[in-house]
């Protein structure tokens, strides 16, 4: 069985590939470097819907490119994909219906 990846697991990861502190990558998601750090250590979370969006801000630092997501595309995506949803950690639908 392949082990589930924390949603703070994923963060730490994705920071540390992309070489990034702490800080800068907190800076480039629009939030603080205590709040990544409370993420990382598994101390808080974000709401599901709200991690899904912060994957995908994530997912845009790999790719540039990338299209800007809202949260109501988010809820969409997750109705119509389960991989996203599981990427949150949930395998019930997370959100309501938009």
């Amino acid at each position: 069985m392949t082990p589930i990846i924390t949603f703070g697991q994923q963060i730490h990861r994705a920071r540390r590939h992309l070489h990034m502190t702490q800080g800068d990558m907190a800076l480039a998601l629009g939030y603080d470097a205590q709040t990544l750090s409370n993420w990382e250590c598994e101390r808080t979370r974000p709401w599901p819907k709200q991690q899904a969006a912060i994957l995908l801000q994530v997912l845009a630092l790999y790719e540039p490119n990338a299209v800007t997501i809202t949260l109501n595309d988010v809820g969409r995506l997750m109705d119509a994909h389960p991989v996203i949803e599981r990427m949150v950690g949930r395998r019930q639908r997370v959100c309501e219906r938009i």
